[in-house]
Order: C-alpha cells, then structure tokens, then sequence
C-alpha cells in the first residue's frame, strides 16, 4: 500500500469496489432465485403483513426521509390480514417491492401502500419504464437503465408469489407505478 496514490489509481480501486460489490449482490440474489426454486424454504408461520410492513418502513425511514417522499398507508380496519409462509422469503417480499418503490420514487414524490381485501399494493410516483411492462418480472431486467440494481428483485418478488400461489401484478398510469400481490 503506497503512500501517494495519484488519483487516476484512487478511480481505479473505486472501480474495482463497486464491481466487486455488484458481483456479490448478483451472487447472493442467483443463490436466492435458485433456492426458492428448490424449494428450500420449507417451514412456514403466520405472519401479520400489517406489523412486517410497518416495520420495513421503519428500516427505509433513512432512504425515505432523504428523498423526502410523502407516504401514504392504507390499512384495512377489519382484522388482521395474516398469511402462511416462509417468514424470510416474507421479509425478502416486502423488501424487494417497498424498497423498489423508494428506489423508483421521484424526489419529494409519493409513496402509497394498500393493504386489504387479501391484497397489497404499493405505488409510487415515477417515470415510465424503459423496458416493456411484461418484462418487468423476468430475470435482469430493469425499469431503467440508469438503475445499480442488477435486475432480479423483481424476479425474486415473482418467483416468491409463484411458490405461494399468489398472484403479482404491475401497472403504470398517470405517473403512478403500482405493484399488486393477491394473496
């Protein structure tokens, strides 16, 4: 480790970190994608989607106080929606499609989270994708292209609602992104 490292060599070493980094999340998420397709995730609990909801919210509260997005909760007034599954493939559900929907968020734009009649929708405030909608689920692909996603959340969301019988579903209009799980 030299003393004096010029700049053009602090570029290069940056470069290499972030590689490396992306290289990891794309690994760690294939490993995923291949596990749940495997179906390793065998146990399951009752899980209360109201309170892991909130407290996925509660985790993004940096990412979304930073952009300061507005949101917005919806949640039904009846009883407590809970559903059976693998309570991290539930965890790694929520994350992907809130987190997604932080990421994808204009500045001072809107986030909306839906949570009834055994669905969940999340909306947010966005430009239009740069890929076909119906492609959105399919493995490294990216609503845009300026994104440092490698291009699987989503596809780790569908394969999630696959192993489950539930149903996901995107949609775009008026500048308003929304992702739908019927459960």
């Amino acid at each position: 480790q030299p003393e004096n490292i010029s700049e053009q060599q602090m570029k290069l070493i940056q470069d290499v970190y972030e590689n490396t980094n992306r290289l990891s999340k794309l690994n760690q998420s294939l490993l995923l994608l291949s596990k749940i397709e495997n179906c390793q995730f065998h146990e399951t609990q009752s899980i209360k989607l109201k309170e892991l909801i909130e407290n996925k919210l509660n985790e993004f509260e940096d990412r979304i106080t930073f952009k300061s997005i507005h949101l917005a909760s919806t949640f039904s007034s009846k009883d407590e929606m809970v559903i059976n599954m693998h309570p991290q493939l539930a965890d790694i559900l929520l994350s992907n499609i809130i987190g997604n929907a932080i990421k994808h968020t204009i500045n001072k734009g809107e986030i909306i989270i839906e949570l009834k009649n055994n669905s969940l929708a999340v909306s947010n405030s966005g430009t239009p994708l740069e890929v076909p909608s119906e492609k959105l689920f399919e493995r490294f692909q990216k609503g845009t292209s300026v994104s440092e996603s490698v291009g699987l959340g989503l596809s780790i969301v569908k394969q999630i609602c696959d192993t489950y019988n539930f149903h996901v579903n995107y949609r775009y209009a008026n500048g308003i992104h929304t992702i739908s799980v019927t459960f």
